[in-house]
């Protein structure tokens, strides 16, 4: 009996590890965000979305986005957020968003500025 339950707790763990998403998160201020992020900054998404507060305005648009979801998943986000006329800056995190066409970029306008969200559905996908 107890070989079965090391082989049940192996399927369990395999199952659990499966489902985890590991994404860069790092934020609008972060100069490392800005060009190729390291893989100190990987982290093992929660179950929820969850955004610093320099990325409010992102987690509301975020929440436009769910409401037409169909089928909702982790993600891992690029988020590049341009003021008109400006610079832009990137933010990476981890977001609950609608898997049901698979990985897209989405523009979005507000208050003078420009986002682009890009979500992807596999480990580390938002370089």
């Amino acid at each position: 009996m107890t070989g079965m339950m090391w082989i049940f707790f192996f399927i369990l763990s395999a199952i659990a590890t499966a489902s985890a998403l590991d994404c860069y998160v790092c934020d609008l201020e972060d100069p490392i965000c800005q060009t190729n992020p390291t893989d100190d900054l990987i982290q093992t998404c929660p179950e929820s979305s969850t955004f610093s507060p320099s990325m409010s305005a992102v987690s509301i648009l975020i929440k436009e986005l769910e409401e037409n979801a169909t089928s909702l998943a982790p993600s891992c986000l690029k988020v590049t957020v341009t003021p008109i006329g400006g610079d832009s800056q990137v933010a990476r995190s981890c977001a609950i968003v609608d898997n049901s066409k698979g990985d897209f970029c989405e523009e979005k306008r507000a208050i003078g500025l420009v986002f682009l969200i890009c979500a992807c559905f596999q480990d580390n996908c938002n370089v």
